[in-house]
């Protein structure tokens, strides 16, 4: 017993760095296969992009940066250099713009500085090995007081789990807290939430501007939205149907409270969830496949842009500020 517990462990161990190392990787370095990264100009009204040249290309079709060789164009054919391609995506850019007096910006009748540039920016990203069940995990997760008596955010004591209830775990002396367990189970219950539990899906972390608590599907496939606001439950049913089949949910806290965040369907659709309401906004994505592509989506003030690809093929759909796509 005691050899097959020691294997057990090995293989865990295993397991869990093929998924984490790969990942402290592209965060230490960037990302390992360089692939190309596209955008929908505001400028230009035309998507560009940035990839690295494979071989040797002719003379003064790259440019050098960050020691590799890297090409700038756009649909059209037209190259760029670096600086250029930047001054395309003012609001990605926004800090070079200062730096080279290009701001305040007028763009389609409307002058950015750059503060809303800064503040009216967002990009979430969704890969593969982030989606429930295609990587390791322990089963355990913090609920954070959104509503704390101090300047910022404070990691919890507690983890909880979710299955028969939601259970509450003292993460420094692994004991139950049997009262906070019996109030959340019981204000889910209230609500009609069908135990056991399928999916948790928050943002556990209080690098944050503030926090969302978690979103919970139940065992019938409903969406609920859970807080600890001043210690105490704070849960809500959403609106969302639970016919539709939630496979994953990514949250992100953003100043701009305009979506919770990206959620995933078993036939591969994706949605936004939109703030206060959790309306379902579908994203026009055709041809996405979530277990091996990378998905994006970028915002800015103007339009938002979702970019999807795998090893080979890359593709973008750029949308207006309501969602209605206008290229790709």
């Amino acid at each position: 017993m005691l050899l097959l517990a020691r294997y057990a462990l090995m293989l865990t161990a295993v397991l869990v760095l093929a998924v984490y190392v790969p990942m402290l990787f592209d965060a230490s370095f960037g990302e390992r296969d360089k692939k190309t990264h596209m955008f929908y100009s505001p400028v230009l009204k035309k998507f560009i992009w940035r990839e690295l040249v494979v071989g040797t290309p002719p003379e003064g079709e790259i440019e050098d940066v960050h020691h590799a060789q890297y090409v700038q164009m756009d649909q059209d054919g037209n190259r760029y250099t670096r600086r250029d391609f930047e001054t395309m995506l003012p609001f990605i850019y926004y800090k070079n713009m200062d730096v080279w007096g290009l701001l305040p910006l007028e763009l389609e009748g409307q002058v950015f500085d750059k503060e809303v540039m800064r503040d009216e920016r967002q990009v979430m990203e969704l890969k593969p090995r982030q989606i429930a069940g295609r990587s390791p995990g322990d089963g355990v997760h913090p609920l954070i007081e959104s509503v704390p008596d101090r300047a910022g955010l404070v990691f919890p004591e507690e983890r909880f789990r979710l299955d028969q209830a939601m259970s509450f775990i003292n993460a420094d002396f692994n004991v139950l807290d049997r009262e906070k367990s019996i109030a959340y189970t019981q204000a889910l219950s209230e609500e009609g939430f069908v135990f056991p539990g399928r999916l948790v899906a928050g943002k556990p972390t209080i690098l944050k501007p503030f926090d969302e608590g978690v979103f919970l599907v139940d065992h019938a496939g409903a969406v609920f939205h859970v807080k600890q606001v001043e210690g105490e439950p704070w849960v809500v049913r959403t609106p969302i149907d639970p016919a539709i089949g939630v496979r994953h949910i990514k949250i992100s806290e953003n100043s701009r409270r305009d979506f919770y965040g990206l959620l995933l369907t078993n036939d591969d659709k994706i949605f936004v969830i939109s703030y206060d309401n959790y309306e379902l906004i579908p994203l026009p994505v055709d041809n996405y496949d979530p277990d091996r592509m990378d998905f994006k989506l970028i915002v800015n003030p103007l339009y938002r842009t979702a970019v999807y690809s795998d090893d080979t093929v890359i593709r973008a759909v750029a949308m207006d500020s309501e969602y209605t796509p206008i290229d790709s």
